[in-house]
């Protein structure tokens, strides 16, 4: 008996601590939640306030800091592989930060099935995004080469187009795609 009077003590002084404690966390904290295009959360994303690094955003996409002024702050959200998210806010009770970011394989995505519902200008946004990401990455700029094609810039197209490494895997359709663009002119 006497340990369960000892252990319910405890358990209620437990309690008044974390509510005090999530009490005053709460008064001045800043919510950040960061998902992908897919929603799925993003974990380990850097969060930088002011030039400073706060952190990484936790499994769940999140992240808390505590602000105690009401200037404008600058947020900076950074992923390797991942769009870099740049947003400035003004500290208010409560308040949540809820960011989507994408990376190149969901925007080509974006991009391929804005290309097949013929939403040209979405799908240049959309690849154009997949290319400040990873500029490198052959499949994104023949996506946007095809892209400018349906667009008719023909020239431009024939320019990424020389962008890409020809190799025996895509010089096929380089070499097809050259010449719609040459014949389009």
């Amino acid at each position: 008996m006497k340990f369960l009077k000892s252990f319910s003590v405890v358990f209620c002084l437990m309690i008044l601590i974390s509510c005090s404690s999530t009490k005053d966390l709460q008064k001045n904290s800043v919510f950040v939640m960061i998902y992908d295009c897919d929603n799925t959360p993003v974990k380990e994303v850097k969060l930088i306030l002011d030039g400073k690094l706060m952190g990484t955003s936790d499994v769940n996409g999140r992240f808390i800091f505590e602000i105690h002024d009401s200037k404008i702050h600058e947020l900076v959200l950074e992923k390797e592989n991942y769009e870099t998210v740049v947003d400035s806010f003004t500290y208010e009770p409560s308040l949540v930060l809820y960011y989507r970011i994408g990376n190149p394989d969901q925007y080509l995505k974006k991009a391929e099935e804005s290309l097949d519902e013929k939403k040209y200008s979405a799908a240049f946004d959309f690849i154009q995004k997949a290319e400040v990401i990873n500029d490198r990455r052959e499949d994104v700029l023949f996506l946007k080469a095809v892209i400018l094609n349906r667009l008719k810039n023909f020239a431009e197209s024939n320019l990424v187009l020389d962008k890409i490494e020809l190799n025996q895997r895509n010089k096929k359709f380089i070499e097809e795609l050259r010449k719609f663009n040459e014949n389009r002119k």
